[in-house]
């Protein structure tokens, strides 16, 4: 009994903090999403492609509907170092920021007080495919 005690305490602890914490943003239907894509140049520098995402795009409703079935599971972030995978969706100061094939996702963005919030969470590699292709 001694042993299954500290399990006891230490299990429901793990649950609640792979739980993470709930998104709390309103994305705006009306606004276009930014996607900046950085890629490496023929000479090994890193460039940017921006494209807007019009809201009544396949495109666009896709990364709305991502992001209204991801809104919990977030841990505490900062932003990761850009390379040449690296991409960022943006609508004024919400982003969602990943790389190509990447386990990880990080979502940034302003509450509802001004202060700056980043947030990452582990996904599938293939979750956010359709950004690129």
């Amino acid at each position: 009994m001694k042993k299954i005690l500290p399990l006891l305490i230490v299990f429901p602890l793990f649950f609640q903090c792979s739980t993470g914490m709930k998104l709390d943003y309103e994305i705006d239907l009306n606004t276009p999403f930014n996607l900046i894509v950085f890629k490496e140049t023929d000479n090994s520098k890193l460039s940017s492609e921006y494209l807007e995402i019009e809201p009544s795009s396949e495109k666009w409703i896709q990364i709305n509907d991502w992001i209204k079935s991801n809104i919990y599971g977030w841990s505490e972030s900062k932003y990761p170092k850009m390379t040449k995978k690296t991409f960022i969706i943006e609508q004024g100061d919400f982003r969602i920021i990943s790389e190509y094939n990447s386990d990880f996702v990080i979502i940034a963005f302003s509450d509802s007080n001004g202060i700056d919030q980043d947030y990452i969470k582990t996904i599938d590699k293939k979750e956010l495919s359709f950004i690129i292709d």
